[in-house]
């Protein structure tokens, strides 16, 4: 029986027993419905998970923490379909990884750490792959995957970023100053009591400094940082001046940036690349617009992995920033930034 003839049998089955109800107590079942989802949720989210992930025989571990509800959420949603977690980000990286004649790698925003997993397993050297987390406990799950995946070369580095020093809060996956977030919506209220009883007040560094002392300083940047990638890049100059060739970066929505990056929008960061001296490109396919994740079938996903079907592009120049850029704002897009003298169809995956 297909799915779709299933679903549907579903759909009439309980549209035959809500006709027997009144249509005064639909609004008790909702609240009752909800309850039972909450609860489901809860049960899910109640045990430690650890997931064998493949790409293309590279294969590592990750470590999905009990109460991490992101690392669930994502995970669970993809790797048990065979999914690979962001699609054309993984392809654009394979690429570069390629390509660059020493790649020396740092995600910003690494989370429970699967790109820093995959790309040391991917250059299988001894050069060190830096994983940057501004939570505490994602660092934690981050040595516990790359433990799991018996990866050495991962330099893990627990540190707030933004353009200055100055302290700020970190909850979950978000750093944020409350004066900077509105307060008169039912969502940022409830958002500001999260950050003010379970956030951690820290004091903030730039990535310029994380890496002034560094013996190895990385070439290639992957950033995915819910919103302060504005501030992030502004704390970033001297790197991207001398050492960053590549960046691969998830631009947020302007509601985000406004929150965690507040002062910048898309079109400055973009404009700010370009000044400091890379080419921007919209890449395509993401996401479908609604923050969901391009995800096609296991046949096409494997044309993309192997460069059969190409990734589309579209060159952002500074003077048509704000026109590409102004209605794309219901999802994250993914920004791909390379320096001028590479050419983007030297990349395998274009």
């Amino acid at each position: 029986m297909s799915k779709s003839i299933f679903g549907n049998i579903i759909n009439k089955f309980f549209f035959l027993i809500l006709k027997i109800f009144p249509h005064s107590s639909y609004k008790y079942l909702i609240i009752f419905f909800k309850k039972i989802i909450l609860f489901i949720k809860k049960v899910s989210l109640d045990s430690t998970i650890i997931y064998n992930y493949e790409v293309e025989n590279i294969k590592y571990k990750i470590y999905v923490r009990k109460q991490n509800s992101q690392a669930h959420y994502t995970y669970t949603q993809l790797l048990t379909k065979g999914k690979v977690y962001e699609l054309a980000v993984t392809v654009c990286l394979n690429s570069i990884l390629k390509k660059e004649e020493k790649p020396i790698f740092a995600d910003i925003g690494a989370f429970v750490g699967h790109y820093a997993c995959y790309v040391s397993k991917f250059l299988n050297n001894d050069l060190p792959v830096y994983a940057l987390e501004s939570n505490k406990d994602f660092c934690n799950d981050i040595e516990k995957s790359a433990s799991l995946s018996n990866i050495k070369n991962i330099e893990i580095v627990n540190a707030v970023l933004s353009d200055k020093k100055e302290n700020l809060f970190v909850y979950d996956v978000g750093v944020v100053d409350p004066k900077d977030i509105s307060d008169n919506q039912n969502d940022e209220i409830e958002y500001l009591q999260k950050v003010s009883k379970f956030g951690k007040q820290l004091e903030t560094t730039t990535l310029d400094m994380v890496f002034s002392k560094k013996e190895y300083v990385p070439n290639i940047l992957k950033m995915d940082v819910h919103g302060a990638e504005g501030k992030i890049l502004n704390g970033s100059n001297e790197l991207l001046n001398d050492n960053i060739k590549y960046l691969l970066m998830e631009l947020h929505t302007e509601n985000d940036l406004k929150k965690f990056s507040p002062g910048f929008s898309k079109s400055k960061i973009i404009k700010n690349l370009v000044d400091h001296d890379f080419n921007c490109y919209l890449i395509s396919p993401h996401s479908d617009g609604f923050r969901n994740l391009y995800s096609p079938n296991n046949d096409t996903q494997d044309l993309y992995l192997k460069n059969i079907n190409k990734l589309k592009y579209l060159k952002i120049d500074k003077d048509i920033a704000e026109s590409i850029l102004y209605d794309r704002n219901f999802s994250d897009i993914f920004i791909l930034a390379l320096k001028k003298n590479i050419d983007i169809n030297s990349l395998s995956c274009f």
